[in-house]
């Protein structure tokens, strides 16, 4: 999880059963010392023979209190910190420290568990015009490169991989081999081998699943077989972002009737948003106030220190000659103010 965030101490890997010990060894040492955090080591495949790091997830942790228990009590040669994740060295092994918000608990030990696999599930939610994360099944929101916003659907893994394509009692079973974790990945009918190719990835995936073994060795499986499901996509490029079309939505709403409220909402603000666009945006202002770059920009801050849907309802309530003369007075106020400062 933390890559090779440990550069300036010795790590090796460990075979798997000194692995199984020190793994039980820091993870009851984790539980006896935040009592109430539930926290548990990410399972990888079970014939794995051997292992370059630790991965642990742990309920709301401050990455302070990590760091701060990971000194005390380890005594590391080195400790990395890095958004959620501490890393830290012990007994020549990178451990890895996974905080997690106890609402995304569940949802991230599912995702995060057995190797590469939920990452491999993400490329069909995002085929089907959804996101699959650490935080569950959810919608984005977006109108060209802006996200409007982002809605979870489902946090219950079941459903989430019913949904999917999946079958949940084989993915409870676990998996022995990589094989086995390839072999399941393939197994939904909305498969097709082309979505993970590293030409049809983004840039960014292209460039952390080239380093990723297991990747490139799914890769390398899908080569060997036949009969593999390659489920009509209208594309198999990831650039483009998500297509949550009509058919998207019908499937969605299917699985998740509950949705359809929470959907409707959104879409209301969403309708509202794009209305308050039309009458009030940064060329509007600029033609109002004769403002232009920076100072456009420093007054543009001011005026929408609000945002939000009600906001926005307010500037579409005002309408073209209400707007006009609010951007007019707030104007007067701020450049007053620009005066008085100067």
């Amino acid at each position: 999880m933390g890559g090779n965030a440990l550069k300036n101490c010795t790590t090796r890997r460990y075979q798997a059963e000194e692995f199984a010990v020190l793994a039980s060894e820091v993870l009851a040492r984790l539980q006896a010392d935040f009592p109430g955090r539930r926290s548990a080591v990410l399972p990888a495949y079970r014939a794995k023979p051997d292992f370059g790091d630790m991965d642990i997830l742990v309920e709301t942790a401050p990455t302070g209190d990590l760091r701060r228990w990971a000194v005390e009590v380890w005594n590391p040669k080195e400790v990395v910190g890095n958004g959620n994740v501490v890393s830290f060295e012990c007994r020549e092994l990178q451990v890895d420290l996974i905080g997690q918000a106890p609402e995304n608990f569940d949802t991230a030990l599912a995702y995060y568990s057995w190797n590469d696999l939920g990452n491999f599930l993400g490329r069909i939610a995002h085929k089907m015009g959804v996101r699959y994360g650490h935080d569950g099944l959810s919608v984005v929101f977006r109108e060209g490169n802006y996200q409007f916003a982002e809605r979870v659907v489902s946090k219950d893994t079941d459903r989430i991989l019913r949904f999917l394509g999946y079958d949940p009692a084989r993915w409870r079973a676990g998996f022995e081999t990589l094989e086995e974790i390839y072999s399941f990945a393939a197994s939904t009918p909305y498969f097709n081998p082309a979505i993970f190719a590293y030409e049809n990835r983004n840039h960014i995936a292209r460039v952390r699943d080239r380093k990723r073994a297991v990747y490139r060795g799914f890769l390398d499986w899908m080569e060997t077989q036949s009969g593999l499901s390659a489920f009509p996509w209208p594309s198999t490029e990831e650039l483009g972002g998500r297509r949550f079309d009509d058919t998207a939505l019908a499937r969605l709403l299917e699985a998740f009737p509950e949705f359809e409220s929470e959907y409707l909402t959104v879409m209301a603000d969403f309708a509202t948003w794009r209305q308050a666009k039309d009458l009030f945006n940064g060329q509007v202002v600029g033609e109002i106030t004769g403002l232009a770059s920076r100072e456009l920009g420093e007054f543009m801050r001011e005026l929408t220190a609000e945002r939000g849907p009600v906001f926005h309802a307010r500037i579409v309530a005002m309408g073209k000659t209400g707007v006009l003369d609010w951007v007019r007075s707030e104007f007067g106020r701020w450049s007053a103010s620009q005066d008085r400062s100067a």
